[in-house]
């Protein structure tokens, strides 16, 4: 039987090998296989160019699968989309190894390409320079992935909230 190695802690969070391990193939020490850990989340928003109301039923299909699958092929976990007439928010965690810039802007670019060629007859399409970006506690992500979920309602009655809804 092979001996794998074990792992402790010392006060600094410093990985010692307790013992030498014989690993097999593939296989990898204690120590080698740990990964960082983070819970980072994000909300974020941006709108249309000069906030012109160009996102119909159509088009907000378009951009939901647009950023859900962008965010797949990224590694990025979003947690949701929603929009209104002219402007998108998502909610999503970004791994460290990720900027988050980055990110929001291959978001916008790949929704906003999927959007132009496939929107025969409809005014062109072109998000806005700017964006904006909020971190959010655990605690917080819930109510605000229910608050993105909810955009037409929210500002259908005016109960939007105000810190969500800037992007400049």
């Amino acid at each position: 039987m092979t001996n794998l190695a074990e792992a402790s802690w010392d006060t600094e969070g410093a990985c010692e090998l307790k013992q030498a391990a014989i690993l097999l193939p593939g296989f990898r020490s204690a120590c080698e296989s740990l990964m960082p850990y983070a819970k980072l989340y994000y909300h974020a928003t941006w709108s249309t160019k000069q906030r012109e109301p160009l996102i119909d039923a159509d088009r907000a299909s378009l951009i939901t699968r647009s950023v859900r699958d962008s965010c797949e092929r990224m590694g990025v976990h979003c947690h949701a989309v929603g929009m209104v007439a002219d402007h998108n928010h998502v909610a999503v965690s970004i791994p460290p190894k990720l900027a988050v810039a980055d990110v929001i802007a291959r978001l916008k670019g790949s929704s906003s390409h999927l959007v132009r060629n496939q929107s025969d007859g409809k005014p062109a399409f072109q998000w806005q320079a700017e964006y904006g970006v909020l971190t959010l506690t655990e605690r917080a992500l819930p109510r605000v992935v229910l608050y993105i979920n909810n955009q037409a309602e929210h500002h259908g009655n005016g109960s939007t909230i105000a810190g969500l809804e800037r992007f400049e």
